[in-house]
């Protein structure tokens, strides 16, 4: 003889309802507990912003921040979410005449991109200082660095002649007093005959990179 093997429902319904009742108490569970107060570390790049045009930032003492913020677990994630690939805006206003920028200016600074509930338990370093000169600008000689190939049997008239012979740079004085020259990009030049007078040559930015 078979035997059925029958499961009630009312069985079946207190199995979902013990299952729902342990999500239910697991989520709440969660939510007490990021609702509490925790603190996290952050690494923030510092961006300099708006440098003078005259003036010419030759280093800075450290490129980032540790900051230590506080808050509740929930608005912690989010905020990490949020600024993760976030900088710090220094504004050059903020510096003083010898370069430096002091906790507070910092602490404004990072007041002014993080969420309200979020709580500034520390900045480190203390402050910043950045080396800076002048912006002076300087006329160099232009020298080429062309090699002219010609087809056989052809010549040079004369030897070739840049124009303009010379380039303005600009940059601190301390840079600029390094440079007395200025090359062209190096090139060499197709096998060429008669009927050509001139070429366009490149100038590299050396100093901007």
């Amino acid at each position: 003889m078979t035997k059925l093997l029958t499961v009630s429902l009312k069985g079946r319904s207190q199995i979902v309802a013990g299952l729902f009742s342990f999500f239910l108490a697991a989520i709440l569970w969660i939510l007490v507990t990021l609702s509490q107060t925790y603190s996290t570390q952050f690494t923030l790049p510092i961006k300099l912003a708006d440098v003078p045009q005259g003036i010419q930032v030759e280093a800075i003492s450290t490129p980032e921040l540790e900051v230590n913020l506080g808050g509740a677990g929930t608005d912690l994630i989010f905020e990490n979410i949020r600024i993760k690939d976030d900088s710090l805006s220094v504004p050059w206003e903020n510096f003083d005449e010898n370069g430096h920028v002091y906790g507070l200016s910092l602490q404004m600074a990072l007041r002014s991109m993080i969420s309200a509930g979020i709580n500034i338990q520390e900045v480190y370093p203390g402050d910043v200082y950045v080396t800076y000169n002048q912006k002076v600008s300087k006329k160099v000689p232009l020298m080429s660095r062309v090699e002219v190939n010609l087809r056989s049997s052809f010549q040079l008239e004369s030897t070739p002649v840049l124009f303009p012979d010379s380039v303005e740079i600009i940059g601190s004085s301390v840079q600029l007093d390094t440079i007395h020259q200025w090359f062209t990009a190096e090139m060499e030049t197709p096998k060429m005959g008669s009927g050509v007078s001139e070429l366009t040559i490149t100038i590299e930015d050396t100093i901007s990179k």
